[in-house]
């Protein structure tokens, strides 16, 4: 679950960020890499970063979902709901850090408007 989160996390910033940024300067985005690497116009690329981002999602979700047979073998039932609780929270991250680029001011400045 972290790590789905984390990779969704970062993958989100840059799907929203080439939107804005330049991408002869910005060699570590993804949508740019993708775009570079397999010789994708960056409409392309953007769409192969949603198709990754959305992975992450499903892969939380698919974690989130294993956690409570996991939990079945635990005997403390504090240990249990922190585990629970952290499960909630990636996912309360990663809607929240969509939310924030949806909704930052910053990210409405599209250079381009290939960013679904």
């Amino acid at each position: 679950m972290r790590r789905a989160a984390a990779d969704h996390l970062g993958l989100v910033n840059d799907l929203y960020s080439a939107g804005i940024e330049d991408p002869g300067e910005r060699y570590h985005n993804l949508v740019f890499v993708l775009a570079r690497q397999e010789h994708l116009a960056l409409e392309d690329a953007t769409r192969q970063a949603v198709r990754l981002a959305n992975g992450f999602v499903h892969s939380y979700l698919a974690a989130r979902d294993d956690l409570a047979a996991q939990l079945e073998a635990v005997p403390d039932a504090a240990v249990r709901a922190t585990a629970t609780e952290v499960a909630t929270a990636y996912g309360t991250l990663m809607r929240g850090n969509l939310d924030y680029h949806t909704r930052a001011e910053r990210y409405r400045r599209r250079r381009t408007a290939h960013i679904p």
